[in-house]
């Protein structure tokens, strides 16, 4: 299997393990019906933007930064988008909810990564 496809299958498989866990930990605090639509429209909108920006990719091979403050949560707060790189050159890209309480870096935030291997 490519290493890219296993990278980016991984980091779904965490978005989703995150997104279990954000709803166990939220539901059994909260009594909203909305908090798990929410929860799960979050972990759709975090997925489909990692994916979309992902794509971009220059002639290096490393991510093109692009700083997104249009896409919004369920909570109607931007999506964080933060990118880093390796020693070894291993691009990361998170895309990040901020949750219900809207601060980033906390317990009920809502993200995803995404690997690239091979940039210069």
């Amino acid at each position: 299997m490519d290493e890219n496809k296993l990278l980016a299958i991984l980091g779904i498989t965490g978005a989703v393990v995150m997104c279990v866990f954000f709803i166990c930990a939220f539901g059994a605090k909260s009594k909203s019906d909305e908090a798990i639509p929410k929860a799960l429209a979050a972990t759709q909108i975090v997925n489909a933007k990692a994916d979309e920006l992902s794509k971009l990719v220059d002639s290096t091979g490393a991510y093109i930064r692009v700083d997104d403050t249009v896409s919004v949560d369920p909570w109607n707060k931007p999506l964080g988008v933060a990118y880093s790189r390796s020693e070894s050159g291993v691009e990361k890209l998170v895309v990040r909810s901020a949750g219900p309480d809207g601060t980033f870096e906390t317990n009920d935030d809502i993200a995803t990564e995404r690997w690239l291997l091979g940039g210069e």
